[in-house]
């Protein structure tokens, strides 16, 4: 029973991608049932994803110490780390999309212009 469980949890994670596990972690709801768990698995068997981060001596020593200084585990340090890199990272994206569409959108005017 406890491998249909674990096997159950797998599948879960990679539907949610990237994103949708990043959510879970950061809101720490592994109790609810979401449309995309809805008669895979109860939401009581939703737990985090446990990962393996290879860090010089160096990062280590550094993360450890900045963690201390702001009162923060190094997992927490860790994951706040990766909720701001998608963030700029999706905002960047949307910005991107915003000036591609201007400049397609305003080419004639832009090419009277000089660009």
């Amino acid at each position: 029973m406890d491998n249909i469980r674990g096997m159950a949890c797998e599948c879960h994670l990679s539907r949610l991608g990237a994103r949708g596990l990043l959510d879970a972690v950061a809101d720490r709801d592994f109790g609810v049932v979401t449309r995309d768990t809805v008669g895979l698995v109860s939401g009581q068997y939703h737990v985090p994803m446990a990962m393996t981060l290879r860090l010089t001596e160096e990062e280590q020593g550094a993360l450890r110490e900045r963690a201390a200084l702001d009162g923060m585990s190094m997992q927490e340090v860790v994951q706040g780390a990766m909720r701001d890199y998608i963030a700029k990272s999706d905002h960047r994206d949307r910005v991107t999309a915003a000036a591609d569409s201007i400049t397609q959108r305003h080419a004639a005017a832009l090419q009277r212009h000089g660009e």
